[in-house]
């Protein structure tokens, strides 16, 4: 390993950050990422960005809740501890309801939680672009992008963006 996590570029706005992805896809380059004071719209496209697979974790998680909730239920109001409550059948589902949609919405909030901080390598507390001093500036005004360390994007770096970028040590 060089010791270089990746190549920092540095522009001015969102367009020219839009149009620096663009052209690194173009060439071949994938960025690693970008990194912006707000959301650039179709920026997650030029990256190559795939779809969040986080709603299906939750919807699992949240199916899962439901299914638990309504079986300890359904359990212990009919095998475990049958009690004929004013004449009302053990097996009531419409009493089960509320706790289950409430441990459905648990499960699902819980769930999508952990699998985010999974999927996003939480918690970390250093990435290598804090070595570089101008990304303090990425929270109000910086548009930076992140390429691989590679001769094809030092090529496309100095070729469409000389001086606007500079390496990132691990």
């Amino acid at each position: 390993m060089n010791g270089i996590h990746g190549l920092l570029l540095q522009v001015d706005g969102p367009e020219e950050l839009l149009v620096a992805a663009k052209q690194a896809a173009a060439s071949g380059i994938t960025p690693l990422d970008a990194f912006s004071p707000f959301p650039v719209e179709d920026l997650t496209d030029a990256l190559g960005v795939a779809p969040s697979r986080l709603p299906w974790w939750m919807l699992a998680c949240g199916v899962t809740g439901a299914v638990t909730a309504f079986g300890v239920m359904t359990f212990a109001a009919v095998v475990h501890y049958p009690f004929n409550a004013g004449g009302r059948p053990y097996f009531s589902w419409p009493t089960m309801v509320p706790i289950t949609f409430e441990l459905a919405i648990l499960f699902a909030a819980l769930g999508g939680a952990i699998a985010l901080a999974v999927v996003n390598g939480l918690p970390r507390l250093h990435h290598p672009v804090f070595n570089d001093r101008r990304f303090s500036a990425a929270a109000q005004a910086g548009f930076f992008l992140l390429l691989p360390d590679s001769a094809a994007a030092r090529a496309f770096l100095d070729a469409g963006y000389a001086g606007a970028w500079k390496e990132v040590a691990e």
